[in-house]
């Protein structure tokens, strides 16, 4: 498979579908990386011969830029031009951007107008209420909703451009970590459900998990035998590359690749 359009149309292929989703997430780890690197740069420089405790948040940058830098080496000629890659219902993401921003916008608009409703009943209970205990947990309640919906009024007006293709967030809010804000509820920063290499990582930490729940019930060992994180297709170069980014970088650097039968 290579990055050439010619012939495929609006043809969902998986596998390019999936090397796109690859290469937008190791895009935005090197605009993090590099961000990181440009705020180290912006440092007031240290005292000759003091230790800078810096050096290894720097150095982690300066790694995951590296790693960032030679996946998209890899990734993008497979990809081609990602704005040409259909889904399995034929959509580009343009059309899947409007369709996330119209669902965006609901959303909010729901929430907003819930609110609107919600809290003059907040504070009519909380002037009725004379319970030391119900008053501070009406009191608590309305000061939350209060900040979400000053949150939710303050919300720029997304275009379908700033959108994410993959899921009803603006993309901007996407990053290789997940943020938040306990005032306001609001999520301001998390990786996109789709991309690969945290999907990886979710499968990676649940499988921690289910082992440290074996040990603490003392339960039967599964099968000793390591299984495959991906069973690669023979001749398949988008999955050739996906499956070492996953394995290195949601924490399995030694997990095998099986070789799948050949597609017919």
């Amino acid at each position: 498979m290579t990055g050439s359009t010619a012939g495929r149309g609006l043809r969902y292929d998986p596998r390019w579908a999936r090397a796109r989703l690859a290469l937008i997430e190791q895009q935005v780890t090197l605009d993090e990386a590099c961000r990181r690197l440009e705020e180290a740069a912006a440092r007031p420089a240290l005292p000759p011969g003091a230790p800078d405790p810096w050096e290894p948040s720097r150095a982690e940058a300066e790694r995951d830029a590296a790693a960032a830098r030679h996946w998209i080496g890899e990734l993008a000629p497979v990809v081609g031009d990602p704005e040409t890659v259909a889904d399995e219902h034929g959509r580009l993401p343009r059309d899947r951007r409007e369709a996330f921003r119209c669902e965006f916008a609901a959303k909010v608009n729901a929430e907003v107008s819930g609110l609107n409703e919600k809290l003059p009943a907040l504070r009519a209970s909380l002037k009725a209420t004379r319970d030391r205990r119900e008053r501070a947990a009406a009191r608590e309640e309305l000061r939350q909703g209060t900040a979400r919906l000053a949150y939710l009024q303050a919300l720029p007006m997304f275009t379908a451009a700033d959108m994410c293709s993959e899921c009803p967030r603006p993309m901007a809010w996407h990053s290789t970590g997940a943020t938040f804000c306990l005032e306001t509820g609001a999520v301001l920063s998390e990786p996109c459900p789709s991309w690969p290499v945290w999907n990886a990582k979710i499968t990676t930490g649940l499988a921690r998990v289910a082992e440290m729940m074996r040990h603490k019930h003392q339960l039967p060992a599964l099968d000793s035998v390591a299984q495959p994180l991906a069973a690669l297709a023979a001749g398949c170069s988008a999955e050739d590359i996906i499956a070492p980014l996953t394995q290195a970088q949601a924490g399995q650097p030694r997990a095998p690749v099986r070789r799948g039968k050949r597609d017919p």
